[in-house]
């Protein structure tokens, strides 16, 4: 070959060179301008907006949808509304189990699901169903909201299952509802057919008052109620109220046996691809609409027990010397439990109690 020759094919191979650099260059500064919930990595920030999905099984009226509501408000005011999120609520994407499986394997992005409704996956979040653990809404917030006794664990067992926590919603103290019969000692319980969630702590403890215990999903809880495949339930005032169940019941009894929460968080899946700014903003934004939804679901208990009495339902009340006859009951399974959760976590749990009645 020429010298002439050889200086021309060196001067291509330097210009295709030249141009599958720039080429290569171009692809790695082009971003995506949208998002179906898949960011771009954990990295400082970017300009994609997030299109996200939120499932829970609380109906549209309920404190728990209007607390989601400001979250997703929240959200896109803190992101210039580069975040926008679609609710489902009335167990309109499933249930509570079916809400963490699909968080588990990806398919939905984010939900606000049920104290203890993954203990069939992993009994350690039955914690924070111990009864009779706190009795006030002061010794609640300080256990089960931010880094509180109850708070902290559930946050390290969702972690352990995929799933990233925010922070917790309040669903409220629980009552007792049934078609049969007022409860107002111990002994009205016996064989009464009463719904429970999967969970292995309210089963037991239904069990040992001479209650007939059985699992319904919530979806199908109404039917259940109206047609007596059970003629009781256990759920907040709030969501018996929002889900209509006291039209088929007509006995309340505000037992309050357990304190409940429902914690809002995203599929680890999805939380792993956000940036840091985007995981900051939803972190304040689910921490100011937790104090939101707090006030609302308070500030509604009364009028609500009130709407219920107008419909025909009987409200009953424990005096102090039965109720004590129940919280010794349910405070027996502290200890039977203590092997699900460890001798530490319990006494560590209930010395935060224990500091919260100061």
């Amino acid at each position: 070959m020429s010298i002439l020759k050889k200086r021309k094919w060196t001067s291509k191979l330097v210009i295709i060179s030249v141009l599958f650099v720039l080429i290569l260059a171009g692809c790695s500064n082009s971003k995506e301008t949208t998002s179906g919930g898949k960011g771009s990595g954990n990295g400082g920030s970017d300009q994609k907006t997030y299109h996200f999905r939120l499932g829970h099984i609380f109906s549209e009226d309920h404190a728990v949808n209007k607390g989601a509501k400001k979250f997703a408000e929240l959200l896109a005011e803190k992101t210039d509304n580069r975040v926008k999120i679609d609710i489902y609520p009335a167990s309109q994407l499933g249930g509570d189990p079916a809400l963490g499986e699909s968080l588990q394997n990806g398919s939905l992005d984010m939900a606000v699901l049920n104290q203890g409704s993954m203990s069939g996956s992993d009994p350690r979040f039955e914690l924070g169903n111990l009864p009779y653990l706190v009795g006030t809404y002061k010794e609640a917030d300080q256990i089960f909201y931010g880094d509180g006794a109850i708070a902290s664990e559930v946050r390290k067992y969702l972690v352990d299952n995929g799933i990233h926590p925010l922070e917790f919603f309040e669903n409220d103290f629980r009552a007792l509802t049934n078609s049969e019969r007022a409860i107002t000692k111990i002994e009205d319980m016996k064989g009464l057919k009463l719904r429970v969630p999967p969970t292995k702590m309210l089963t037991a403890f239904f069990k040992n008052l001479g209650s007939l215990p059985t699992v319904v999903d919530i979806s199908e809880l109404y039917t259940g109620l109206q047609q007596g495949t059970v003629n009781g339930q256990d759920n907040g005032v709030l969501l018996t109220y929002g889900n209509k169940y006291y039209e088929v019941q007509k006995h309340l009894t505000l037992l309050n046996h357990l304190y409940t929460t429902a914690g809002l968080v995203v599929s680890q899946q999805v939380w792993d691809t956000l940036p840091s700014d985007i995981q900051q903003a939803m972190q304040e934004a689910a921490e100011e609409a937790s104090l939101y939804q707090r006030d609302l679901n308070r500030d509604s208990i009364n009028k609500e027990i009130k709407e219920m009495e107008k419909a025909g339902v009987k409200v009953t009340e424990l005096k102090p010397e039965e109720l004590d006859r129940f919280r010794k009951e349910g405070q027996k399974l502290w200890k039977d439990f203590e092997p699900v959760f460890g001798k530490d976590v319990l006494d560590k749990v209930l010395q935060a109690v224990e500091k919260a009645q100061e």
